[in-house]
């Protein structure tokens, strides 16, 4: 019923090292879901920078949350410095570094993925897709659950468009480095989302529909081929 959305870009950090086309990437996101996908401006909380610091992050994650109805749709889109935290047991937790975050202490100032993710439980939301453009492992929930796939896509789309779902795109591994590319002036990953919604090609079909599955296929490709495998997403 209606789209609501999170998105964040920092390239300026107070303690950390900067980036170069995180607001960029941020912004090109911002503008594709109000031009193309008709969300709302209105329902979008857009961070860049110094907006960008840990309790602002919370609080418009908490009120797009908590906002939306059970019929509708958020996206959260996350461009900035990712940090993976292995612990004494070998456990891995990935965290984002909100702008006054300090990346060799994640745990203190930074978010971890998995208190983002509590937005999921939180919403009565159908549908939320985060896409983080940064690398993480240790992340999703302990169990995965899918549906086959039919031959008939619309019966496929029918069925998924009818279930709740909480799927998350991530621009690699926690041995990947997320890389940017001057040529392009984004991110590698957010210069395959965009191509890869903007102009649909990530579409399987001409249902009109493209699916996180068919989006998450697509980026593994793409941007693991544009970076001779050194970045591979995590679906």
């Amino acid at each position: 019923d209606d789209s609501w959305a999170v998105i964040i870009g920092i390239d300026k950090y107070k303690y950390s090292d900067p980036l170069h086309y995180a607001v960029k990437d941020a912004e090109a996101v911002r503008n594709m879901l109000i031009d193309k996908f008709d969300y709302p401006e209105e329902n979008i909380r857009y961070l860049t920078d110094e907006e960008a610091t840990l309790l602002n992050i919370k609080v418009n994650l908490g009120e797009v949350a908590t906002s939306a109805g059970e019929n509708d749709r958020i996206l959260v889109f996350y461009s900035g410095h990712g940090q993976t935290l292995i612990g004494a047991d070998k456990s891995e937790k990935g965290y984002i570094i909100p702008y006054e975050g300090k990346q060799d202490n994640p745990y203190a100032t930074g978010i971890a993925m998995d208190e983002i993710l509590t937005t999921s439980q939180i919403s009565k939301s159908k549908h939320m897709l985060f896409l983080m453009d940064a690398c993480y492992s240790g992340l999703m929930a302990e169990q995965k659950r899918g549906i086959q796939k039919s031959k008939n896509k619309e019966n496929y789309i029918s069925t998924v468009g009818n279930i709740s779902a909480r799927q998350i795109i991530t621009a690699g591994g926690a041995e990947d480095e997320a890389m940017e590319s001057d040529e392009w002036e984004h991110s590698v990953f957010a210069h395959n989302l965009l191509n890869a919604l903007n102009n649909w090609e990530a579409a399987n079909s001409n249902s009109g529909f493209i699916t996180a599955s068919e989006l998450g296929e697509y980026l593994r490709n793409w941007v693991s081929n544009d970076t001779m495998g050194k970045q591979t997403p995590e679906v």
